[in-house]
């Protein structure tokens, strides 16, 4: 779409899966604006504005106001993910939550109320397909005869989710920030 606005972000969380995940695939790309970020970590924050010096510093999420941004990217600790979400979604605003989306029943059926009362669409998903480890072991593996005769969950992003396990490596630009 030639000529189009890019999509206005906000991102709620700046640790690895920003840094390592949502940076290298946003971070040059025409069709995105970082606008607004939130961290309670100021490292975290100077990281951001290095990175995106246009960007206005929330104090909390619930400081983003919906007509200033496109779409929020939900990528704190996991454990806060679906509160965070919700109130998001509660005053309109369109979140994609990283994984895991929620760790209970009671906190989907919650997201799924704050995405009907706040009329706002809630996405959910990884970023993590442009993950560097996830990229070599996807060439290891198909380089090892025997992942020939297997169907690797992480060689198909279409078919299914992928499941993460481990921790990032300390190479990438979390360590270094």
């Amino acid at each position: 779409m030639a000529g189009a606005a890019p999509v206005r972000l906000a991102l709620v969380g700046l640790g690895w899966a920003v840094c390592e995940l949502w940076e290298p695939a946003i971070g040059n790309n025409p069709g995105f604006t970082v606008v607004a970020v939130h961290d309670p970590d100021p490292d975290a924050v100077a990281w951001a504005v290095d990175r995106f010096p246009t960007v206005r510093i929330l104090p909390g999420a619930a400081d983003l106001l919906p007509d200033e941004v496109d779409l929020a990217v939900v990528a704190t600790p996991n454990h806060v993910h679906a509160v965070t979400a919700v109130a998001l979604l509660e005053r309109g605003i369109a979140t994609f939550v990283e994984k895991p989306v929620c760790v209970s029943s009671v906190e989907a059926a919650a997201l799924a109320v704050a995405e009907r009362t706040g009329g706002a669409t809630m996405l959910a998903g990884s970023a993590a397909w442009y993950r560097r480890t996830l990229r070599r072991c996807v060439r290891y593996c198909r380089s090892w005869d025997r992942c020939a005769r297997w169907t690797c969950r992480g060689c198909a992003p279409a078919a299914s989710p992928l499941r993460a396990g481990g921790s990032p490596d300390a190479t990438g630009p979390v360590a270094g920030r």
